[in-house]
């Protein structure tokens, strides 16, 4: 039976089974399923096991709280397995047989958020059997999705193109200079071509193939070994006297990329070598400053410079116009230098290769620029370079602030909550201010995409309390970043111990050829900070070394709205959570830990544990110290969703804020057999 690991996203019409159900914990337990279909996998109650399989499995890497699951074949045809993790790395091995007999087919890692791996099953028939393990790659359970779906081979009917047969280098398809469309290759079907390059030339050929990796190979002459092998690009230098063959391959690697198969296009370029043809590039004779030749906007390649044969351009920018120059080199290496004020004045020296330089435009004259190309210092005496020239009216000068209505201060700023939003204005002297809070322990991420040869956007972030909030250009900041490039990122940690109201302040640098920019903005790990930082001490550790924690998230969850979830608890012990209207700054000492919440006369103190009800909050730890719900009310199966009405008939409303901490039962090793976790405000 063939397989083979896979990188395709989940085929469509998969069957989604959802609910609670039973999950094998050993080989020799597996859960059956069959057909295709979607299983959640519930690895946070699952032990780790010892399973052993063949070296084909990659048997060396580890498996945690893993699940087995005997899957059976209902219909003959191909079929795809993977396993995805939600928060965690997930691990996925298929075995074809039965139980802890069962021979090894293959492996599949899901590492962070890369594109889920599969196991493909190709030729399986009715009855066929297979073993799937599911776990996680790391210690510490989770919530996984197992799933079964039809293997659809995109590749199965790809047409031939044109060009075909060109299959093997002793038939090679001949071509010449020009771009090429609509051309197949596949895994068992690679595509020879062979180009005759003129003496003192480079041939180059790239393509373009999507997401299926394509890549490329160069012969010697004419099918001898390999001598270039890329991905994107293949040339070769023709230094001889005479024309040259060459040929080369386009192929699709083995089982890579999403499918077997790619259309791609091909374009292929012949450059010519000036520096060994001996001739003057087609702008010549522009050898002094007085015969500098007029550049408009425009790609002008294949230009050559030597010793004593310098090139020199002249721009002539229009009134409130910017220009744009782009340098690159062929081979060799070159100096370029810039100058305004006339040819008696001295060039100004810029990079030699991939600079731009700009004019603000900001004037009512026309200004003429002349740039002055030489081979660089130390280098060859000879070198091929291409010119891009840009000349475009200042976009500032018809510059109007976005509709978003950032404000123009601290004070001023406008709230944001996580999301993208795009099509974004700013300018040097109407620079944008955006507030939002980060929750103690929460990690904010910020992305500004512009074009910095546009106006470079710089970026703040300031703690919206300190007096330097908005002031000198990040003295104070949080965070700053101000790099020289396209688009700027931030990403700061709230290790404060308590919430921060941040702003972000974006401005263009008054160091950039203009004064406004569009942005697009980018805003992940805000939090509306309703769940404030934990009070009343730390909590004690319990039994197991760990210290029982819980946390909360504000959201659209059932009820009040209000999610939490606990950690570090002593495995297999039960426990609920608890509900006050005022809290204690000080508390009550109660087994191992202390009572955070208000048992004063007039407030409200309660507990979850109304079985039947939605204020059914008893559960027990798994293995991993994670606190499980028995009556399966949150949503992904862990923790509790709060409800909005109490035992007693109140209601917990909008405006209010109230109190939550978590009790449970301890071990023997535990002081007074049971203990309370930290405590959370939360506004509601």
């Amino acid at each position: 039976m063939l397989f083979s690991n896979w990188l395709s996203v989940v085929a469509t019409g998969l069957m989604l089974v959802s609910g609670v159900h039973a999950q094998g914990d050993d080989c020799s337990q597996a859960m059956p399923i069959g057909g295709i279909g979607s299983w959640p996998v519930d690895s946070g109650a699952l032990t780790d096991s010892d399973f052993a399989a063949s070296a084909e499995c990659i048997g060396t890497i580890p498996f945690y709280s893993d699940g087995f699951y005997q899957w059976t074949a209902a219909a003959a045809g191909n079929y795809e397995v993977a396993v995805t993790g939600v928060g965690q790395d997930a691990i996925l091995r298929v075995l074809e047989g039965d139980g802890c007999l069962a021979e090894c087919v293959g492996t599949s890692l899901q590492l962070g958020n890369a594109l889920v791996p599969k196991v493909l099953l190709i030729g399986v028939q009715v009855g066929d059997t297979f073993l799937l393990q599911a776990g996680t790659f790391h210690s510490g359970g989770g919530v996984l999705n197992l799933s079964v779906g039809v293997f659809m081979d995109a590749c199965t009917a790809a047409p031939d193109d044109g060009f075909e047969e060109n299959d093997d280098c002793m038939n090679p398809s001949a071509i010449g200079a020009g771009t090429y469309s609509n051309l197949v290759a596949t895994v068992l079907d690679s595509d020879f071509y062979s180009v005759t390059v003129p003496a003192y030339h480079r041939v180059q050929v790239t393509w373009s193939s999507g997401t299926t990796d394509l890549s490329g190979r160069l012969f010697g002459a004419p099918c001898g070994a390999v001598v270039q092998s890329y991905d994107s690009i293949v040339f070769y230098d023709n230094n001889a006297g005479v024309d040259e063959t060459v040929n080369f391959e386009l192929y699709v690697k083995s089982q890579s990329g999403t499918q077997n198969c790619a259309q791609y296009s091909m374009t292929v370029r012949f450059i010519p070598d000036h520096c060994l043809l001996g001739t003057e590039d087609l702008l010549e004779n522009n050898d002094y400053c007085g015969a500098a030749i007029p550049l408009v906007s425009g790609v002008y390649r294949d230009l050559r410079v030597s010793v004593g044969d310098p090139d020199y351009f002249e721009i002539v920018v229009p009134p409130l116009h910017g220009y744009e120059v782009q340098l690159t080199t062929n081979d060799g290496l070159v100096d370029m230098g810039v100058t305004v004020a006339g040819c008696g004045s001295t060039f100004v020296p810029v990079l030699s290769s991939g600079y731009t330089i700009n004019n603000p435009g900001t004037n009512d004259r026309y200004d003429t620029f002349r740039v002055t190309v030489d081979p660089a210092s130390g280098s060859a005496d000879c070198a091929g370079y291409n010119l891009v020239v840009d000349i475009f009216p200042d976009p500032c000068l018809s510059f109007v602030d976005d509709p978003l209505g950032a404000g123009r201060s601290c004070a001023t700023a406008l709230d944001l909550d996580n999301g993208t939003y795009p099509g974004l204005s700013v300018s040097f002297s109407t620079p944008d201010f955006y507030s939002f809070c980060v929750g103690r322990g929460d990690t904010v991420n910020v992305g500004v995409l512009f074009t910095h040869a546009a106006g470079d956007v710089e970026a703040y972030l300031w703690d919206s309390t300190t007096s330097t909030c908005g002031y000198g250009f990040g003295a104070g900041a949080l965070i700053v970043s101000e790099s020289e490039t396209d688009h700027e990122s931030l990403t700061w940690t709230n290790n404060t111990g308590s919430n921060v109201n941040a702003v972000l302040m974006l401005v263009v640098a008054n160091t950039t050829p203009f004064d406004c920019n569009d942005y697009d903005l980018i805003l992940s790990g805000v939090n509306n900070c309703a769940v404030d930082a934990s009070f009343c001490g730390d909590p004690m550790p319990n039994s197991s070394g760990e210290v029982t924690l819980i946390d909360g998230v504000l959201g659209s969850t059932p009820g009040s709205g209000l999610h939490l979830e606990s950690t570090g608890g002593p495995a297999g012990e039960f426990g609920f959570f608890l509900v006050g209207s005022e809290s204690e700054l000080v508390g009550v000492p109660a087994g191992n830990g202390t009572l955070c919440l208000s048992l004063r006369p007039g407030e409200t103190f309660e507990r979850y544990n109304v079985a039947g009800t939605a204020m059914n909050s008893i559960g027990y730890f798994g293995t991993q110290g994670r606190f499980i719900a028995l009556a399966g009310n949150a949503v992904g199966g862990f923790g509790f969703d709060v409800p909005s009405g109490l035992q007693d008939g109140s209601v917990m409303t909008a405006g209010e804020t109230w109190h939550f901490q978590l009790w449970h039962r301890d071990t023997a090793a535990g002081t007074g057999f049971s203990g309370l976790s930290n405590a959370l405000h939360v506004s509601f």
